[in-house]
């Protein structure tokens, strides 16, 4: 029998079922249960088993497909999501106490909240305003830091903006005077006294200051003032001179740029005043008097040094003091807060105290005389006479006594000397003359 005989048999094979093998009856059944094939002329078994074949070699490929197609499936969804939300253009830190974040889109909408602090998360977890207008944001969220308790009286309170990574920064001025403003309204309402900054600072100040924890209340001034950011980084650097607690830098960076403000302001160079902070941090690592050389450095330029001379002798008291106690009056200058620790006390029967803070009044009757000079003071107490009389000199701005024709000065600096006398009581039969040598210390 020929091959195409055969096929055409098989092909036309009406033979019952009985006579089949059984695989072949199953095979028979399951291709007619599937509907795709019927006896009918020209399709006999072989044809049924190559067209199922052909079938199931495509359905499988196919499968495999749609398998590959999955993991690219996800990424487009994820992909379409992440368009249809809105990206952050611009981020705005506010800071009270409780510290918090908004992050805007395009149209200063908030498309996202975030603490910075433990009060932060207290306020957010209060609030929520996702896809609020920014401005109706801020109304709630400052409306919680007050029912919260968060605003003391003179608190200082920053609004800081920044564009994200990119951005255009050129609105951003505007939202922030904005945002400013609709603050201290809503403080105004609740009559609270606060002050209310606003900045804007680029994306890369404000990456950096937040590696070390440092937020924008701590810098807002060196911002304010259009310190550089090539200077304000500097100033960030100094966490990592030798022996400094980075952890207390971090935390009291604000001491640091307000001293390194104070000593700018005072007419010392950048330049200058950095060298006097990485000296100050030699010996005060946890910046608890680092404030005092940056206003000793100030006041000895103020007595007509040059800057190179006054930084020396400031370098020469912190090598020598390095406890930096009574800076000032180791530099012969006025420290705010700062005494000079010297007292001179006279007594002979009848207590004679002087005081640097308060002109003296004299018992009616007594003559007091204490002529101030500059000089040396060697802490010893000077003999009086009590049998001269004479009047007393104090230098400028004079106001003669009714009774005892001394003449007092007005507010002098301790560089100069000058000092202003303050005699106790005395009995009418006394009559004193002290003559006392000072270098600005205070006397007792």
């Amino acid at each position: 029998m020929k091959k195409d005989e055969l096929i055409e048999k098989l092909e036309s094979l009406e033979r019952p079922d009985l006579e089949m093998p059984v695989r072949k009856q199953h095979l028979k059944q399951a291709l007619l249960n599937t509907g795709h094939f019927q006896p009918a002329k020209g399709m006999g078994f072989w044809s049924a088993i190559k067209e199922f074949g052909g079938l199931i070699f495509m359905k499988s490929h196919a499968w495999k497909i749609a398998m590959a197609l999955v993991p690219l499936f996800i990424v487009v969804f994820a992909f379409q999501s992440f368009a249809v939300s809105a990206k952050p253009a611009a981020y705005l830190t506010l800071q009270v106490n409780p510290a918090l974040q908004l992050a805007l889109d395009k149209d200063n909408k908030v498309v996202g909240l975030k603490a910075l602090n433990n009060d932060g998360k207290t306020i957010i977890a209060s609030v929520d305003v996702q896809n609020m207008p920014v401005e109706q944001a801020l109304q709630e969220i400052t409306g919680n830091i007050i029912a919260g308790g968060f605003v003391k009286k003179d608190a200082e309170i920053i609004i800081a903006l920044h564009p994200a990574p990119g951005a255009d920064t050129k609105a951003l001025g505007g939202i922030a005077e904005s945002a400013r403003n609709l603050v201290k309204d809503r403080l105004a309402k609740d009559k609270l006294q606060a002050s209310v900054e606003s900045i804007v600072v680029s994306d890369e100040l404000y990456s950096e200051a937040s590696k070390q924890g440092i937020l924008p209340k701590s810098y807002a001034n060196l911002v304010k003032a259009n310190v550089s950011r090539e200077t304000i980084n500097t100033l960030f650097g100094l966490r990592n001179e030798p022996g400094v607690s980075q952890t207390a830098f971090d935390e009291g960076f604000g001491s640091v740029a307000e001293s390194f403000m104070h000593m700018v302001e005072g007419g010392i160079s950048e330049q200058a005043a950095i060298t006097a902070l990485k000296e100050a941090l030699k010996v005060d690592p946890s910046l608890d008097r680092i404030d005092k050389v940056a206003e000793a450095l100030v006041e000895l330029k103020k007595t007509g040094l040059s800057e190179a001379d006054a930084l020396n002798k400031v370098k020469d008291a912190i090598a020598t003091n390095p406890k930096l106690d009574n800076l000032g009056a180791q530099l012969g200058v006025s420290i705010d807060g700062e005494s000079d620790g010297n007292n001179n006390n006279k007594d002979e029967g009848n207590a004679d105290n002087v005081d640097q803070s308060n002109a003296g009044n004299v018992d009616e009757g007594s003559v007091y005389n204490a002529e101030i000079k500059s000089g040396d003071n060697n802490g010893h107490n000077n003999n009086v006479d009590e049998s001269s009389v004479s009047d007393g000199e104090h230098g400028n701005n004079q106001d003669t006594h009714a009774t005892s024709g001394i003449k007092h000065s007005g507010d002098m600096s301790p560089a100069q000397g000058a000092i202003v006398s303050k005699p106790d009581t005395r009995q009418k039969s006394n009559q004193a003359d002290g003559n006392q040598e000072s270098d600005g210390s205070n006397n007792n």
